[in-house]
């Protein structure tokens, strides 16, 4: 009996941290979204592109607000490249090499990015 509760009270703990933990990844995706016409602004200015592991990369001086904003996106890119390679059993890596590759397609010509051995362009 002791054994069944202790395996219902680690059930427990687990279900409350995913439910705690999709709660934070829509708090995320909302502050994300939130952050994306100044990230468009930024990239369309040049100053920052988008490099070969789904992340902003600094492309020019940037005032300490803008190097707060490519730090936060950053940061919570990361979360959201774990939470899908702990889904989908990927290395975080290879999801955020994926998700470069999905952003590259969907941007505007103009914008700085890394191709896959590390060299940047602008994107035709």
């Amino acid at each position: 009996m002791k054994r069944i509760t202790q395996a219902v009270m680690a059930a427990l703990v687990i279900l409350g941290v995913t439910l705690a933990r999709g709660d934070d990844l829509e708090q995320v995706k909302a502050r994300m979204k939130a952050r994306r016409p100044a990230l468009i602004a930024l990239l369309a200015q040049a100053k920052a592109g988008e490099n070969n592991q789904g992340y902003l990369a600094a492309r020019g001086a940037l005032t300490d607000a803008e190097q707060k904003l490519l730090k936060d996106e950053n940061a919570e890119r990361r979360q959201v490249y774990e939470a899908i390679a702990a889904r989908t059993q990927a290395p975080v890596q290879q999801v955020g090499a994926q998700r470069a590759e999905a952003i590259a397609r969907r941007v505007k010509a103009g914008v700085w990015l890394q191709d896959g051995a590390g060299k940047w362009y602008r994107k035709p």
